[in-house]
């Protein structure tokens, strides 16, 4: 891939993969971007991670997938280091590189698809929005596209507690009416159920 910023290609369509990608990395930014200093203590759906934790998580992402679609090694379990209180900042150019190495990329794919990083922000999305008592409004189309990758590509050996080091929780069963989040989030072990706790 050549300097990023060099792109010249038009934006993706924003039903293709790659726009998808592009609206939930703007969809998890925005949230960031509404986070008050008051709330980063807050709880979230992940059991070890405030707010604080999930924030610096979800950018640390950004630079770790860049890396991986330029088919570098990533040490996916590496504690990231905070960049508090600049969360939102930091997110924003983090998913700006990101998006501009698929437009350098042009037809040549970089070495990850994008409906990964779709299915990583949209569950996050989820975690974030839920711990902001922000659910409702959510864009189901990177939901969409996550659960169908999710569905396509999580193994059983990829799913255990946390102490486990693993990302991914038991599979809960959803309620009847679940939304597409709904399904999303318990495929991905979250139960959707869940709610901050009460003061």
């Amino acid at each position: 891939m050549s300097d990023t910023s060099s792109a010249t290609s038009q934006p993706p369509e924003s039903s293709e993969p790659v726009g998808v990608m592009a609206r939930a990395i703007d969809q998890l930014a925005a949230l960031v971007d509404r986070v008050d200093p008051s709330q980063t203590a807050s709880p979230t759906p992940c059991a070890s991670w405030d707010v604080a934790t999930l924030l610096d998580h979800v950018v640390a992402d950004l630079p770790n997938f860049l890396a991986a679609a330029k088919g570098e090694e990533v040490d996916w379990s590496e504690q990231p280091p905070s960049v508090a209180p600049d969360w939102a900042s930091a997110f924003r150019e983090g998913g700006d590189r990101l998006l501009s190495a698929w437009q350098v990329a042009g037809s040549s794919e970089p070495g990850i698809p994008p409906d990964l990083v779709t299915a990583e922000f949209a569950v996050h999305a989820w975690d974030l929005a839920t711990a902001l008592g922000e659910r409702s409004g959510l864009d189901p189309g990177p939901a969409e596209r996550g659960l169908a990758m999710m569905q396509g590509m999580l193994q059983p050996s990829m799913r255990g507690s946390e102490a486990e080091g693993k990302a991914f929780g038991t599979e809960v069963s959803p309620p009847a009416d679940a939304s597409t989040y709904d399904r999303l989030v318990a495929f991905a072990g979250r139960d959707p159920r869940w709610s901050p706790p009460t003061r």
